[in-house]
């Protein structure tokens, strides 16, 4: 579920089982990470779009694309001095 993402919303979860899941959740993680050799969160980030996607530079132009077309806010000006 981490497909690049720095954060992964799991809201639901906490709010039918309460913050009584998070040593679950970590222990699931854990053992996911073990079976699958990944040594660290980073290394975690992407590996599963990647799977997904047998061309890496495919991947890469889509992630550029969407981001060329994702709006911005407008810039906030800055005040007078």
């Amino acid at each position: 579920a981490a497909c690049g993402a720095h954060a992964v919303q799991i809201t639901t979860p906490f709010l039918t089982s309460g913050p009584a899941l998070l040593p679950t959740l970590l222990k699931q993680l854990l053992q996911w990470m073990e079976e699958h050799e990944c040594s660290s969160l980073r290394q975690l980030q992407g590996c599963a779009a990647a799977l997904y996607c047998p061309d890496a530079s495919a991947m890469e132009r889509a992630a550029y694309l969407r981001s060329l077309q994702t709006p911005r806010p407008d810039p906030v000006e800055p005040a007078p001095c």
